[in-house]
C-alpha cells in the first residue's frame, strides 16, 4: 500500500541515521503490484534486501485472533511466503554469528 511504502521511507531513513542494516519483507504485496515494484526499487537504491514477500489474505484477522500464526493455519501460498521468509531470516542471523 501507499502507507507501507512511506513507513518504508521513514524506516529507511532511520536506519540510515542509525547506520544499521535492514532488510524488507513486502506484506500484502499481491494488492497493488504498481506499488510492490515501487517498494523493491526504493529498497534496491537504499540497499535493502527484500527478504520476501506475503500475499494477501482473508481470514488473517480472524486466523491472529484465535490465537493462531497464519504459518500455521493460512493457505498454501501464505504458509510457504511466511517459511520462505523465516528461512532467509535465520539464514541472514546465522551469517551475522560467524
Amino acid at each position: 500500500t501507499k502507507a507501507a511504502k512511506g513507513d518504508l521511507i521513514r524506516i529507511a531513513d532511520l536506519l540510515e541515521h542509525f547506520k544499521l542494516k535492514g532488510f524488507v519483507v513486502i506484506n500484502k504485496a499481491d494488492l497493488n503490484r504498481k506499488i510492490t515494484d515501487e517498494i523493491k526499487e526504493y529498497s534496491k537504491q537504499k540497499g535493502l534486501e527484500v527478504l520476501g514477500n506475503i500475499p494477501m489474505f482473508e481470514g488473517f484477522f480472524e486466523i491472529i485472533n484465535s490465537g493462531n500464526l497464519p504459518i500455521n493455519t493460512g493457505s498454501n501460498e501464505v504458509r510457504e511466503s511466511f517459511s520462505e521468509v523465516v528461512r532467509r531470516i535465520q539464514e541472514k542471523l546465522k551469517k551475522e554469528e560467524e
